[in-house]
């Protein structure tokens, strides 16, 4: 069986077990959503519209809680998973040499390496030739590029104490999907029943008595922060994609 096959026998088992029969491709309308002026209210150093945090609360979360200061790379289109990707394999790069490159820019001028998007091309790890990937083209992806991976998803949801034991004691920079980032707000949305949006856990803290996580993602234009239970809402399926580095 194919790799197109086995993502289409993935997503029938899907909408039959939450009981619905629209096929909408991973992604889709959440992406054609974040139109050129959506979540400009939210990149790095402003505040979201209705954010009870200021400034300074913001910046203390972050200093507190942040484990990993993944690069930021704006994503192009449709591929917030591939470029969630390729941070976190800068990250890895950028703290070893030893780690292997991230894939290239794409359309990058003079750029001899594969950019992240033709190389899933190349592997057939994508849902859509635009770019919108399930957690497992990830994985595969992270492996290709010489990388240990392993990724969950199911209807079940996830476990935010498992997701924090990855983050935080295992330290791994998780690829988690949420069903939407509201463009006014910052805040993740559960979103449509198959759309999506794959964002890096950076860390997690408790702040004044409230549980937070530091996002970074293709549209955040630097580190963000959201509360836990947020998050919880809007988490895709327990979707959640780990990288880390082969052993020399």
């Amino acid at each position: 069986m194919s790799q197109r096959e086995l993502d289409w026998l993935n997503l029938l088992i899907l909408l039959v077990l939450v009981g619905s029969s629209p096929v909408v491709a991973w992604e889709k309308k959440a992406e054609s959503q974040r139109t050129a002026q959506a979540l400009v209210s939210i990149q790095a150093g402003q505040i979201p519209a209705g954010s009870a945090l200021t400034h300074k609360e913001i910046d203390e979360i972050i200093a507190q809680g942040r484990l990993f200061d993944v690069p930021y790379y704006r994503q192009s289109g449709d591929t917030c998973g591939l470029y969630a990707l390729k941070m976190v394999v800068a990250y890895y790069h950028q703290n070893d040499p030893y780690n292997a490159d991230p894939p290239a820019e794409m359309g990058g001028k003079g750029e001899s390496r594969e950019s992240i998007h033709d190389l899933a091309r190349r592997k057939r790890q994508l849902w859509s030739d635009k770019g919108s990937t399930f957690p497992w083209h990830l994985k595969n992806l992270a492996q290709d590029l010489g990388y240990n991976s392993w990724q969950t998803y199911s209807v079940l949801g996830g476990s935010i104490a498992e997701l924090k034991k990855d983050v935080m004691e295992r330290r791994v920079p998780m690829i988690v999907a949420v069903g939407n980032v509201n463009g006014s707000s910052g805040k993740p949305e559960a979103g449509e029943l198959v759309g999506g949006h794959w964002v890096i856990v950076e860390g997690f803290t408790t702040y004044k008595a409230v549980d937070y996580m530091i996002i970074k993602h293709g549209w955040s234009g630097g580190s963000v922060v959201w509360k836990v239970s947020d998050f919880q809402k809007a988490w895709r399926y327990g979707s959640a994609v780990g990288v880390w580095p082969a052993k020399r």
